[in-house]
């Protein structure tokens, strides 16, 4: 029988750079795998794409009756009915809003938006308001239905025969005939026979 190998240890390998180097770029390649890994799961999703209208529409006409009374008449171009706003999108409007004892005043824009929860209006671009002789121009204004009023927070001039008035925040009673401008600016008066103004 011979005799068991003495245990010897096995020789102890040696760090060297080249051993270094292929750790450190080791570590190194886990460490940004596992990021790029973190980075692309967490990455927040990309932003739902901008609502499409449900209906896109040539010409269009709308009528507000309350209590069987018509309270306005709104004619437009073009519409964009927008489901998620439940908004209505309107371009080329001619709106006529009736008032007492049959009156009628009469509004055309470039481009508003008709909110189909409350039937609020809002109107932009060069909007035109005639009742009579009165003309009002401003840039946007926007119709409350509960108290049936029309507000021009932007700058308007009102316009007479033989008035022109400008000023800011006009607001328009449908139901009566009252006009109430918050900021008068300049009162012009034309036509007055012997003055020169």
């Amino acid at each position: 029988m011979t005799p068991p190998e003495p245990y010897l240890p096995s020789p102890r390998r040696r760090l060297t750079p080249v051993r270094l180097l292929v750790a450190a770029v080791a570590v190194l390649g886990l460490g940004w795998g596992g990021y790029a890994l973190l980075a692309r799961r967490s990455a927040a999703p990309p932003p739902p794409p901008p609502a499409a209208p449900t209906h896109v529409m040539e010409g269009l006409s709308l009528n507000e009756i309350q209590d069987g009374a018509k309270r306005w008449v709104l004619e437009a171009d073009r519409a964009r009915y927008l489901q998620d706003r439940r908004e209505i999108e309107v371009t080329g409007i001619r709106l006529e809003f009736y008032g007492e004892g049959g009156r009628v005043i009469r509004l055309n824009c470039r481009e508003g938006r008709v909110d189909m929860a409350t039937r609020a209006l809002t109107l932009a671009g060069e909007v035109e308001v005639s009742d009579g002789d009165l003309t009002v121009t401003t840039g946007l204004i926007r119709y409350l239905p509960q108290e049936r009023l029309l507000l021009a927070p932007e700058e308007v001039t009102l316009t007479t025969p033989r008035l022109r008035v400008t000023g800011r925040e006009l607001s328009i009673f449908v139901a009566h005939r009252r006009l109430v401008l918050k900021e008068h600016r300049v009162t012009e008066v034309r036509d007055m026979e012997g003055w020169r103004l």
